[in-house]
């Protein structure tokens, strides 16, 4: 059952069990049902699906990303790579209430293994322009770029979601055919409410980054950024770091909200009630020193001096 709709829209074995909740019967005879996946138009769904006018389909298509737009009048069918960013970021309690945990952990692999499939090969490359950012860089970097920013869910979050931290926290300047923000799954937002974005995402404990198309707020374990760090073992590399932490023990108390703020087991609480520091996993976010009471941490540029 649903041979041709598993090959033509490339769906994995891990999701194929559960066509019936990514799709509806519309999807379902449009993927098996067009003659040309990569360009059809209204009146070649016509006489698949009965209507008169398509167009009211095609746009609920279009926003739950199963077709795109090849231009003003053509599309073409999606993949489930591309599908499924879309599908977890507007449907996220449906697609955890009707999928196991292991279920939906069988998915995450195949779709991060497709993601660090699509990156550059060549490890001493990096193989996107990701930065790691203090919270104070972020509002730097929003005040200084006057495109409009959107709002959306996090995919990596709402794929796995186990740590339980805040997920809707992605800003994104992408906009135009297939963007997020064209089909209507993001929401712009303010420089001023980009930075309050930042700051609450801070405050919850994600670590702040950018490349050109805008900016995340990662965990460790869910976001495949640092995923993929892991993979690729390119720590202090990739993605781009400028800065490490550094330790007072003279100033420390220790209160023990490094190790609960860091995502990388950079601090372990010592039998004098300090810390010890395994400086190998610090990407330099500023997560410990921005919330430390006494200024026992404090960020270093890579190469230079104290911010």
């Amino acid at each position: 059952m649903y041979e041709v709709l598993i090959k033509r829209f490339e769906i994995p074995e891990a999701a194929a069990a559960f066509v019936d909740v990514f799709f509806i019967k519309e999807d379902i005879a449009v993927i098996e049902g067009v003659e040309n996946p990569q360009c059809f138009t209204e009146s070649d769904l016509i006489k698949i699906l009965g209507q008169k006018s398509p167009q009211e389909y095609l746009q609920n298509a279009y926003e739950r990303g199963v077709v795109s737009h090849q231009d003003e009048t053509h599309y073409s069918l999606n993949n489930f790579y591309g599908f499924l960013d879309v599908f977890v970021v507007t449907q996220k309690e449906k697609y955890h209430r009707c999928l196991t945990r292991e279920e939906r952990g069988r998915i995450d692999d195949w779709y991060f293994s497709t993601y660090c499939g699509r990156l550059n090969p060549d490890y001493s490359q990096r193989p996107t322009e990701d930065v790691i950012l203090t919270l104070e860089e972020s509002w730097e970097y929003i005040d200084r770029d006057d495109r409009q920013l959107f709002w959306t869910n996090c995919d990596c979050k709402c794929l796995l979601g186990d740590c339980g931290l805040p997920t809707k926290v992605c800003l994104s300047y992408s906009s135009g055919d297939n963007t997020y923000s064209d089909r209507k799954v993001s929401e712009p937002v303010s420089k001023e409410k980009a930075k309050q974005i930042m700051t609450d995402a801070d405050k919850a404990g994600l670590i702040h980054t950018w490349n050109p198309s805008g900016f995340c707020n990662c965990c460790g374990d869910c976001c495949y950024l640092f995923r993929a760090q892991q993979v690729r073992q390119s720590q202090k590399f990739w993605p781009k770091q400028n800065y490490e932490i550094r330790y007072d023990a003279e100033k420390c108390v220790g209160c023990g909200l490094c190790v609960k703020r860091c995502h990388f087991q950079v601090f372990t609480k010592t039998e004098d009630k300090k810390v010890a520091l395994d400086l190998s996993g610090c990407v330099g976010c500023g997560l410990c020193a921005n919330t430390c009471p006494k200024s026992a941490l404090n960020l270093v540029k890579i190469g230079g001096e104290q911010s």
